[in-house]
């Protein structure tokens, strides 16, 4: 497999098929200008927070997919059905009798298009972190990654969804320990 680093992209050829590009997003620069500038604008951000969509985004994507594998429903990194983002959005932001918060968070969201959490990185992040807020459950502690990891499949994927805890935990292991210390 031929790769090239482009920006925060790593574009992998596979040489088995020509056709084939895998783009990877670099963690730390998903970090950095998505995950955080999102979490601080819908005043949301904390350290577990962070580990909490880092780790989402992880499990459900690898932060390569945009769309599940199996051609189903999840769009995104955050890999969110249209029907989730359909409730959040008709919950939270359409409504009629929005106090502040959901005035601010609608400004903050834009307009209203499942699609657009394919292309648009802080909108997905934006959409996970709102699912996760209609909890609630308050965040497990940072350094909890298992307890972040059971709050990641009861609330975002489900009893009976797929995933499972351990890839969440040892995605967001991986992740925690490549971080470069300054």
């Amino acid at each position: 497999m031929r790769a090239l680093l482009v920006g925060s992209i790593l574009m992998a050829a596979n040489p088995a098929n020509s056709q084939e590009v895998t783009i990877v997003i670099n963690n730390e620069d998903f970090m950095e200008y998505v995950i955080i500038p999102v979490l601080e604008s819908l005043e949301m951000d904390s350290e577990a927070a962070r580990r909490l969509m880092m780790g989402t985004a992880l499990v459900e994507s690898d932060l390569t997919y945009l769309r599940q594998h199996s051609r189903g429903p999840a769009l995104g990194v955050f890999q969110m059905e249209e029907s989730t983002y359909d409730d959040i959005v008709h919950r939270y932001f359409k409504g009629p009798g929005q106090n502040e918060e959901a005035r601010f968070r609608r400004t903050v969201m834009g307009n209203y298009s499942a699609m657009r959490m394919i292309y648009d990185l802080q909108y997905a992040a934006a959409l996970a972190r709102v699912r996760y807020w209609m909890e609630t459950e308050p965040l497990p502690d940072k350094d909890n990654i298992h307890g972040l990891a059971v709050y990641w499949k009861t609330h975002y994927n489900s009893a009976g969804g797929a995933g499972k805890t351990y890839k969440f935990e040892n995605k967001l292991r991986r992740y925690l320990s490549s971080i470069r210390e300054d």
